[in-house]
């Protein structure tokens, strides 16, 4: 009786064993053959020439000093309210800060980050919508400057595969400065020059590691982390975790 009973149990342990076998198999299936359907469209994709990216022209606001110079008269802009910078003219701190908050292996990846985009992958399949990102700093860049705002799988797709060309044209440094000048900060606010000389007067090559933790912490949520809205607590809490980060 003793021994029918082990045999039982062996029987229905393979018989479990074998299911499993089998769920991982098509489940391995299913990944192979959308990742051979991804790879095709990303073939397909007519993706621009970034080499010259970084020196792009964009909408800047028009300012009007007095005859000193030192005195800012008026800002003359429409929708955006912004001056743009090269990478000499932005604090190191605000670059390591903006790097250790939105995308810690920037230096190390080559435009997308391959286990972020398979968990991404999984869950919009799973929800038949975009409901993560995942997004890189390259990213970010492409979404910023040339796509729309458009939830789709397919944008989702065409992110990724420009990012990925981006990454491979210009150096970190250069997507890192484009990223900073397109960022929003809130309102009319955008790029980092603007939003250092609105939130602490002075240009964005001047700012303090605390200041570079504040505004890293800003294009998460703009409205939300403003420093003039009514979240002053989770600022101050992004703020720290920034520079824990950091450290």
């Amino acid at each position: 009786m003793k021994h029918f009973i082990i045999n039982k149990n062996n029987k229905k342990k393979k018989k479990f064993v074998k299911i499993i076998k089998n769920l991982i198999l098509i489940f391995l299936s299913f990944f192979l053959i959308c990742f051979a359907i991804l790879g095709i469209y990303i073939l397909t994709i007519t993706i621009p020439d970034f080499s010259n990216f970084a020196n792009r022209k964009i909408e800047n606001s028009t300012q009007i000093f007095d005859r000193t110079g030192n005195t800012l008269l008026y800002d003359i802009h429409g929708e955006i309210k912004r001056t743009k910078v090269s990478s000499q003219d932005i604090s190191k701190y605000i670059k390591d800060a903006v790097v250790s908050i939105e995308d810690r292996n920037f230096y190390t990846h080559n435009g997308v980050r391959i286990t972020s985009l398979i968990r991404a992958f999984l869950a919009n399949i799973k929800a038949g919508k975009i409901v993560q990102g995942g997004s890189t700093i390259d990213q970010q860049v492409i979404k910023n400057a040339i796509l729309t705002r458009e939830k789709s799988i397919i944008r989702k797709i065409t992110e990724w595969a420009m990012a990925l060309k981006l990454d491979s044209q210009l150096s970190k440094d250069e997507i890192l400065t484009v990223y900073l000048n397109d960022a929003s900060y809130g309102g009319t606010i955008y790029g980092i020059e603007t939003a250092s000389k609105y939130f602490f007067n002075k240009n964005a090559k001047y700012l303090s590691l605390v200041e570079a933790a504040y505004l890293a912490a800003i294009p998460n949520a703009p409205s939300y982390y403003s420093p003039y809205g009514t979240h002053l607590d989770e600022l101050e809490k992004r703020k720290n975790l920034i520079l824990k980060l950091m450290l």
